[in-house]
């Protein structure tokens, strides 16, 4: 498998699957079968999750330290504006 954008924030399930707190180029993928418990057929790093998530945060022009429980969040998703920041609409 190519290399793809936001491989690791699209592949892995965030249901189930494990992230590894190690850094490494492409998302593995387990093979076994049955499926292992878990594992959701795919590994992911970290770091590199969170380097993609840091990423399209600069992309929207989301504030890296915006509260999320904040009113202004809230407001956002309770009644995004039709224009103005990426991040918000």
């Amino acid at each position: 498998m190519s290399p793809s954008l936001f491989q690791y924030l699209i592949l892995p399930s965030d249901a189930e699957g494990v992230y590894l707190p190690t850094d490494f180029a492409q998302v593995i993928f387990d093979g076994a079968q049955p499926q292992r418990d878990g594992i959701g057929g795919m590994v992911g790093s970290a770091p590199r999750l969170l380097k993609e998530c840091l990423t399209l945060a600069r992309f929207i022009n989301l504030p890296l330290d915006i509260d999320i429980e904040s009113e202004e969040m809230w407001d956002v998703v309770d009644d995004p504006p039709s224009q103005g920041e990426l991040w918000k609409i």
